[in-house]
């Protein structure tokens, strides 16, 4: 199970949902900068933020979960939330997408696509 929070500092909402599948859970949102220099050789700057970019998907939701979930998402919008993974990591961040804008509607159960951005606590 994860646990979603919101908001982070002093949570007033609590959401468990079962174990998502990882998409990139490791991989860092590191912006870049490219450089010539008068030779021609490229230099490549990467600017370590320290955030991910993580990918959850929940295979075959009930309808339970699916609308509580819709709930939290819309009350945190562009909210600090957080997310305590399976394996007890917290992160601190927000959720970047609406999953319930996709025509993956399905009355009784259905895959849900969350992106979370944030970092480990």
């Amino acid at each position: 199970m994860i646990t979603l929070t919101y908001p982070y500092a002093a949570p007033a909402i609590t959401l468990q949902l079962p174990n998502p599948i990882l998409g990139n859970a490791d991989q860092l949102e590191e912006p870049f900068s490219l450089d010539w220099s008068a030779s021609g050789r490229i230099y490549t700057y990467k600017k370590a933020t320290g955030d991910h970019k993580l990918l959850m998907t929940f295979k075959s939701l009930t309808f339970l979960h699916r609308a509580n979930l819709k709930l939290f998402l819309y009350a945190a919008v562009n909210g600090m939330s957080g997310y305590l993974d399976n394996m007890a990591v917290q992160w601190q961040g927000v959720f970047i997408n609406d999953p319930f804008e996709q025509s993956n509607e399905s009355l009784k159960h259905g895959d849900i696509t969350l992106e979370f951005k944030g970092r480990k606590v």
